[in-house]
């Protein structure tokens, strides 16, 4: 760290971040601010993407989390909150708006966390649909049927499977970690569920499917 902090300083390495909670957690590591930047990752916009959404498109509402299924992508913590909120739903049919999730980022390899999701993804009755990691073409396909992002990452530098749902018109769900500066007006785009918090997750699904809650009319625009 030191070597590097040194060369920083005598211009001879520049640092590209790719978000601003990033830039920063690297200008702390090296101890300098100097020739260090944001370049935040871009989109390359398909077919289908930038087309308006009306609140017809929101009567049911159909969420995609998508990533590797691994323990830093948070996906047990958000199949737990969704089973949770499920419960209600079944309870209040005519409060509550219906919902679907595809998992995009399965895997055949038989690891431990990839089969606990496998697992977890049962008890939602069928309203989950499990997709093998996809290539881009094919998770920009299953995005187009979807109206709402969900990241939950633990960690991460910047998500750009938001960024692909929010060119497609989703409005998102997602956790703090780094990206979220330039991806997310709470209450105009999406809505912040901290990591630290499981209570506001179950929450803010639950809300998203409140039809008394969110107008989708009026309250998000995205």
């Amino acid at each position: 760290q030191p070597q590097i902090s040194k060369l920083i300083e005598n211009n001879k390495i520049t640092i590209y971040a790719p978000s601003k909670a990033a830039l920063n957690n690297w200008q702390r590591f090296f101890v300098i601010k100097k020739n260090s930047y944001v370049m935040s990752g871009r989109v390359k916009l398909e077919k289908g993407m930038l087309v308006p959404k009306s609140a017809n498109d929101f009567e049911k509402i159909n969420f995609i989390i998508a990533g590797t299924c691994e323990p830093l992508k948070g996906q047990i913590s958000v199949l737990n909150a969704l089973s949770y909120v499920n419960n209600i739903v079944l309870a209040n049919p005519k409060t509550y708006r219906s919902f679907s999730v595809i998992i995009a980022g399965t895997k055949e390899d038989g690891i431990f966390y990839n089969q606990f999701v496998k697992n977890a993804a049962k008890s939602l009755n069928g309203k989950i649909t499990l997709v093998n990691v996809p290539t881009i073409k094919q998770m920009h396909k299953l995005m187009s049927t979807c109206n709402f992002t969900i990241t939950y990452s633990l960690s991460e530098s910047f998500s750009m499977v938001t960024m692909e749902g929010m060119a497609y018109g989703h409005p998102i769900i997602r956790s703090e970690c780094s990206g979220i500066e330039e991806q997310l007006i709470e209450g105009k785009n999406g809505f912040l569920a901290k990591t630290s918090d499981f209570a506001e997750l179950v929450s803010t699904i639950e809300k998203v499917l409140n039809k008394d809650l969110i107008n989708f009319d009026n309250d998000v625009s995205f």
